[in-house]
């Protein structure tokens, strides 16, 4: 196997895996095997409770928004529509809810919100729960209910909470001094529209009013964020979620890769080589045969890239 290291995604610390770690199974700074049996346990039971909720166990995808959830990792879920993104929102606010924990749902319109009690309350009657607080605020209430949700709001009486974009922007005030271990966001483009909502939705994650402006944390977050988003515009408020949160929203096209896809159209090392130097440290040429992959590898020592060749009509690795 070529020698590599693959920030962050070791299962055990969350540091660095590299790939004498993935032959010897153990991490090495933990000293426990990869894929330790506490994490599988876990993974395992949020499975089980999806299949009670939802019918049947969660897709691939759905099972990796999981781990990453349960891992303490927020991110940026990109996929087609009908995947499942707001069914999965919804079940694992359910789940962490039946742990004391509490999650928000931020979604684009009220018929969502709406769709988004009813679907908990049928989750909520497959598995056996009558315990959980879903609390829903949305302009379609009637103003005495609307008065009452909002102060529920205002005292915290939830587990789950479900509101429009809009209500964020306009009653952030009743919303302020609470902190949320999920926060799931429904379209990130229909929060972007509104003043300072990426701010609003870091500070109800843990963040502090310092680390924003700093744009750099004092301390880790209490919360994990899971947007997803169609096209991707991002405003200046939006730069934080990278700078505190370490990742993009919208900046990838793929259901799960964040990879760009290049075709040169013609054998031409020059083109090749300027490519390379276009688009940064990190990449895969595919090459017809193994020795095309050598003649590339040697053609390429010039511009320092470190070079792995694959087997036979496999790949030409470099970073």
């Amino acid at each position: 196997m070529p020698r590599a290291t693959y920030a962050e995604m070791c299962p055990v610390c969350g540091g660095d895996l590299s790939t004498r770690e993935i032959e010897r199974g153990v991490c090495r700074r933990r000293r426990r095997e990869i894929g330790y049996v506490e994490g599988r346990r876990r993974d395992e039971e949020f499975f089980r409770f999806f299949q009670k909720c939802f019918g049947r166990r969660p897709r691939a995808i759905q099972r990796m928004w999981a781990r990453r959830v349960l891992d303490g990792h927020s991110f940026s879920a990109i996929a087609p529509t009908g995947i499942g993104k707001s069914v999965f929102g919804a079940v694992m606010a359910l789940y962490l809810a039946t742990r004391g924990r509490r999650s928000y749902l931020i979604l684009p319109t009220v018929p969502l919100v709406r769709q988004a009690v009813e679907r908990l309350g049928e989750y909520m009657e497959r598995v056996g729960v009558d315990d959980v607080r879903v609390l829903a605020y949305h302009s379609g209430l009637k103003r005495k209910e609307r008065e009452n949700v909002k102060g529920r709001i205002a005292e915290g009486d939830y587990d789950i909470l479900i509101t429009t974009a809009q209500m964020l922007s306009r009653n952030f005030s009743l919303l302020k001094r609470r902190r949320f271990h999920f926060i799931f966001v429904d379209d990130l483009d229909s929060v972007l529209r509104g003043s300072r909502n990426i701010e609003k939705i870091l500070l109800l994650l843990g963040f502090s009013p310092g680390d924003l402006k700093r744009g750099e944390a004092s301390r880790g977050p209490a919360g994990v964020l899971m947007v997803s988003t169609a096209t991707g515009r991002m405003g200046a408020n939006a730069s934080l979620l990278m700078r505190l949160l370490n990742f993009t929203a919208g900046s990838s096209s793929g259901a799960v890769r964040n990879v760009l896809d290049i075709h040169a159209g013609e054998k031409d090392l020059e083109a090749l080589r300027r490519l390379l130097k276009k688009m940064g440290p990190g990449g895969l040429i595919y090459a017809s045969t193994a020795e095309e992959a050598h003649e590339l590898a040697r053609a390429l020592e010039d511009l320092r890239v470190s070079i792995a060749t694959g087997p036979g009509p496999e790949l030409e690795a470099f970073r």
